[in-house]
């Protein structure tokens, strides 16, 4: 039986894929709207996600 080497690391990686954009119908007016709407959207996904909320001009 092979011993197994005891100061091995496992090794992961992480990668960054882009996705289809979500947009809002709704103005957001404040950071507690901002908070709603995104987390209605995250509280759906299946995994770690980051949102970035930029102003239309």
């Amino acid at each position: 039986m092979a011993k197994k080497n005891e100061f091995a690391l496992d090794v992961v990686s992480v990668r960054l894929v882009k996705d289809a954009p979500i947009y809002s119908e709704q103005k957001i007016n404040s950071p507690e709207q901002a908070m709603h709407l995104v987390g209605s959207v995250l509280c759906e996904m299946d995994r770690e996600m980051t949102c970035v909320i930029t102003e239309k001009h």
